[in-house]
């Protein structure tokens, strides 16, 4: 599959490989700062 693409052209591959990344990135981010909003209303509930 891959050896297939890559006869095709590699910069296109790369382009998606990095949006993937970017996606990936955003995602954990994202997902840190809910987790910090998460824990920090629950920490002002309990106070």
């Amino acid at each position: 599959m891959s050896s297939q693409v890559q006869t095709h052209d590699d910069s296109n591959e790369n382009k998606e490989n990095e949006f993937l990344d970017f996606i990936v990135s955003a995602g954990v981010f994202g997902g840190l700062l809910f987790g910090i909003f998460i824990v920090a209303t629950i920490i002002e509930l309990v106070m």
